[in-house]
């Protein structure tokens, strides 16, 4: 197990998006969530066996769709595992946050693969505007720092493998992908970025 860097364990293969560089909606298995207690189980045996690796509780689907994560963050937290959680931060409310900031073991993913309006509609996400959906990464970061609790938080803007450059959603956001033509082309994003880091520094 020397040469594995990462465990995978998919809790759930539903998602509340439909990202066209996602195979979720066109793959031929039937869409479940794990049975918490093959979790357990999973996660008990390689313990048991002496194997340490972190785990990202991703492959497809959105984790905050399983009912049971916390169950599972509870056992992983206890058994001292690193957790990589990765989510496209759209249920994660405060209920939720509030119980992620308990956990000391986990970093925190915030997926943004979307930087437009255009972009956002190809998502067919209609439980929330662009701007309430962007909203969302300054109000999880603010409650991080807030509560000034240790788990990490890292957000991935647009990390898109270099093979799907000719991904519809990607060409739509084009050239906004490339982080410097975003805040020549947003000034008021730069501008809000800026007063986020003087908050920030604040707390």
């Amino acid at each position: 197990m020397d040469n594995i860097d990462y465990l995978f364990l998919e809790i759930t293969s539903f998602c509340n998006m439909h990202c066209s560089f996602c195979p979720s909606d066109v793959l031929k298995r039937k869409k479940c969530k794990i049975k918490t207690e093959n979790a357990i189980k999973f996660i008990t045996e390689i313990h048991d066996m002496g194997i340490k690796k972190p785990i990202h509780l991703n492959v497809l689907g959105e984790p905050f769709l399983n009912n049971d994560i916390f169950i599972i963050l509870d056992l992983l937290n206890k058994l001292e595992f690193t957790v990589i959680l990765i989510t496209n931060f759209v249920l994660l409310e405060n209920k939720n946050l509030e119980k992620l900031m308990n956990y000391n073991n986990i970093v925190l993913v915030l997926s943004l693969q979307t930087l437009t309006v255009n972009s956002y509609k190809m998502r067919n996400y209609n439980n929330l505007t662009f701007n309430d959906y962007i909203d969302k990464i300054f109000n999880i970061i603010e409650y991080k720092f807030r509560s000034r609790n240790n788990i990490r938080i890292e957000i991935h803007i647009a990390s898109t493998h270099t093979l799907l450059y000719h991904d519809s959603t990607y060409i739509a956001d084009s050239p906004l992908y490339k982080i410097n033509k975003i805040f020549n082309n947003d000034k008021e994003l730069k501008k809000r970025l800026d007063w986020f880091i003087i908050k920030i520094v604040v707390f």
